[in-house]
């Protein structure tokens, strides 16, 4: 097994009344060697004809062109990598792309973007990964969770392009009220049994970046043990590490490390 990601939440500002285009679902997880069809939905402001990109991007590394359709004519990018295809449903407004006998070196991060985008440049193409805001508004961003433990907490963290997550704010959730105060007191969190939400008030330029939520599970109000019984962590006083024991396909993956501060 490995995970093909197809989008994230992302969040730009910019004008509400953009083009905009949205993942069918996130995230899929297939068997090697199967056939993998992500889906995006897209919302043009003309009706002359649509160009529709695809994009890959490894950890670390910028968002790599793989190819276009036009939604009028279904006319594709000259050169299409091995494996891929592309197809576009012009009465559902919907384009797919497809790939074909997939293999653990295509667990990635994928994004769709509606024309006009810029090859090699990562502003112009995040420009169409979300519908847009303007400053000033409020934005609310969700997430949806499963567990069938009651103390739980839900997680908020930030990233720019090209850094690393950056902690925003935890909520507890089910048994579990208490939060910790951000820094930016225009953060305000909600949870519910199944969801969490990040609102952000009197939005800034600033604010543009990817958004990831997270949910750490207790029991008996203490940390867990993983569920996943090969895993374990070590901590020293200015590094951590995480062991990951007998590897599978499906641990084909990007892991993020984080700083939580307790304040005494």
């Amino acid at each position: 097994m490995f995970t093909v990601i197809c989008m994230c939440l992302w969040l730009l500002l910019g004008d509400s009344r953009a083009d905009s285009i949205e993942p069918v679902l996130t995230h899929k997880v297939e068997n090697e060697g199967d056939d993998v069809t992500l889906s995006c939905k897209y919302k043009p402001t003309t009706s002359t004809g649509n160009y529709l990109h695809w994009y890959k991007q490894h950890p670390k590394s910028n968002p790599k062109f793989l190819l276009y359709i036009y939604d009028t004519t279904g006319g594709k990018s000259d050169l299409i990598p091995p494996c891929l295809d592309v197809k576009v449903d012009k009465t559902n407004k919907q384009v797919n792309l497809i790939i074909s006998s997939a293999a653990v070196s295509d667990s990635d991060l994928y994004y769709c973007a509606l024309a006009p985008t810029v090859t090699g440049n990562p502003a112009a193409l995040y420009k169409n990964l979300h519908p847009v805001m303007k400053e000033t508004d409020t934005v609310t961003l969700k997430c949806s969770y499963e567990t069938s433990s009651e103390i739980i907490y839900l997680y908020w963290y930030k990233q720019n392009p090209n850094s690393t997550p950056e902690f925003i704010l935890y909520k507890g959730a089910r048994s579990k009220s208490d939060s910790n105060t951000p820094t930016d007191t225009r953060l305000e969190s909600k949870t519910t049994r199944d969801s969490t939400e990040l609102t952000i008030r009197g939005l800034k330029i600033s604010d543009s970046a990817l958004y990831n939520c997270t949910l750490k599970v207790l029991r008996s109000g203490v940390d867990s043990t993983p569920d996943d019984h090969r895993l374990e962590s070590e901590t020293y006083r200015d590094s951590t590490k995480l062991i990951i024991r007998g590897l599978k396909l499906s641990d084909s993956a990007l892991y993020h490390c984080a700083l939580q501060v307790v304040a005494q």
